[in-house]
């Protein structure tokens, strides 16, 4: 049986912590996932709502966090692919 959103506590969650371990890169899935809410979006708007202060991160730069937070290799851009390919037609 899945827990609602509007019957889950997210106020017993530990707010600080969520917000903490946001700013170091965890998306708000990854967040929720952990702390077992069952809706990520409300739980970004109850720390948001904790923290008005708190930088909210846009895709782009939730990529780039979750990328450096991997390790992964920056994306190359297209002039470095084309002069690593191998011209198969000469």
């Amino acid at each position: 049986m899945r827990i609602r959103a509007k019957r889950f506590d997210y106020d017993s969650l530990p707010l600080a912590e969520v917000a903490e371990r946001y700013r170091k890169g965890t998306s708000w899935r990854e967040l929720a996932r952990v702390y077992g809410c069952p809706d990520h979006k409300t739980l970004a708007a109850k720390v948001k709502e904790l923290f008005p202060d708190l930088a909210v991160r846009n895709h782009a730069e939730a990529q780039r966090a979750r990328r450096e937070r991997e390790g992964a290799k920056a994306r190359r851009s297209a002039g470095e692919k084309a002069n690593s390919r191998v011209n198969w037609w000469r």
